[in-house]
């Protein structure tokens, strides 16, 4: 599973908190400019086993691809909900060390 996360806005600037406002400014400019696409190669599989979550706000992306490995069903249950769980944590919205987090209980109630 290859994920990529950019979250959601900081409050407001502050002298504090000028270098994380330069930091969020980038990305909100990244994610004005992103641009997502997905493309499928069966390759030498008799069908597709894997699935892929394109998820965007205006203030964050989130993008996976869940490889099959030999069958759809568990990549279809973590294509459904890995995205939801994780945007449920309660550390979703945080910095980097907070969206770890946020990952993380989505993958354990994913699995739950």
């Amino acid at each position: 599973c290859e994920l990529a996360v950019a979250g959601p806005s900081s409050p407001p600037c502050s002298p504090s908190t000028r270098s994380s406002c330069k930091a969020q400014a980038v990305v909100n400019a990244a994610l004005d400019k992103l641009q997502v696409g997905v493309h499928s190669n069966l390759g030498s599989c008799h069908s597709m086993e894997d699935e892929n979550r394109v998820h965007r706000s205006t203030d964050f992306a989130f993008c996976a691809v869940f490889d099959g490995h030999a069958g759809t069903q568990a990549a279809q249950f973590c294509r459904d909900r890995l995205h939801l769980h994780t945007l449920a944590s309660a550390h979703f919205g945080g910095d980097d060390a907070a969206a770890r987090l946020a990952l993380l209980d989505g993958f354990r109630q994913s699995e739950a």
